[in-house]
């Protein structure tokens, strides 16, 4: 079974080991094959989170223009609902 500090280590191996692939990808890239990556990777985010974002603009359209207090209320909770759920989708796509 191993002490904490083996078991933390065992735990942590297949991560350790994903980001020594990954570096061994990148490494050798040039500064614009990073530049290219880096748009990729920017692109693959904004598809994952485009029709979040287009939610959150009109909700925040919709409490912009409400002069009702329990309504700006509603829509702040979705709004920060909203939020949360990109959140969670940037986290995934990383």
């Amino acid at each position: 079974m191993g002490d904490q500090h083996e078991r933390e280590v065992k735990r942590l191996q297949p991560l350790v080991d994903e980001i020594n692939e990954l570096y061994e990808e990148y490494h050798e890239l040039s500064e614009e094959e990073l530049k290219g990556k880096t748009a990729e990777f920017r692109a693959f985010i904004a598809e994952q989170t485009d029709p979040i974002e287009e939610k959150i603009r009109e909700v925040r359209r919709q409490r912009g223009a409400s002069v009702d207090s329990q309504e700006r209320d509603r829509l702040l909770s979705q709004l920060q609902g909203l939020e949360q759920e990109r959140d969670t989708a940037i986290t995934d796509a990383l």
